[in-house]
């Protein structure tokens, strides 16, 4: 009996830090999409964005702590140890070389579809779909109209899913802690009390 080839979800980003509308995007995902596993991949040199204010280590062990209870996520160094800017068409190729065995679907919220892919095209190419995670009451027409616009010779690989929004950002979570604010419940209670013990992102203790 010919073995099943694994569906294999990819969440990236810089988790900086993680939180749970990062863990949102990927139990939905696979709940809707049957996926097996999804990993969580922290960028190492993000391309869109300035480099993390804290160090590689911090948020790969938030990332560690933030999936450790769920038995399909799971944590990836893929792209946190490689010395180049993380391309998400060089991380979705090296992993296909790698597991040539595995069904990949990239994960990502429709928010992330405003920045410019590189060799979008290619990426879609390479993957079972591209899974875009939309909010109840997120102009999902626009989203088409662009997705359209593209003229991608892959543009069936894009799969629209919309599930219950969280109205967090890492952003807000690095602001909220500057400020001396709590951010109980919007992240995992291991990434709060890891905060916490590191005095990350300016935090000075709140109850």
């Amino acid at each position: 009996m010919p073995e099943i080839s694994p569906r294999v979800g990819l969440v990236g980003g810089t988790f900086n830090p993680i939180h749970l509308g990062h863990l949102m995007i990927g139990q939905e995902a696979m709940t809707a999409r049957g996926l097996d596993r999804v990993l969580f991949l922290p960028n190492g040199i993000p391309p869109h964005r300035a480099e993390a204010s804290v160090d590689d280590e911090h948020r790969w062990a938030m990332v560690t702590l933030a999936t450790c209870s769920n038995p399909r996520f799971f944590p990836s160094r893929f792209e946190l140890d490689r010395p180049e800017v993380s391309y998400t068409v060089d991380t979705v190729s090296a992993l296909r070389q790698a597991n040539p065995e595995w069904r990949l679907f990239f994960i990502t919220g429709a928010d992330a579809m405003r920045y410019q892919w590189k060799e979008l095209d290619r990426i879609l190419g390479m993957l079972e779909a591209m899974i875009i995670v939309s909010r109840p009451g997120y102009d999902q027409p626009d989203l088409e109209r662009r997705i359209a616009a593209m003229s991608l010779e892959n543009a069936d690989r894009f799969d629209l899913l919309e599930a219950p929004g969280l109205e967090i950002s890492s952003t807000m979570l690095r602001e909220r802690l500057a400020a001396g604010e709590s951010v109980r419940y919007l992240v995992p209670e291991g990434v709060e009390q890891y905060i916490e013990k590191h005095r990350l992102y300016g935090y000075g203790g709140t109850p």
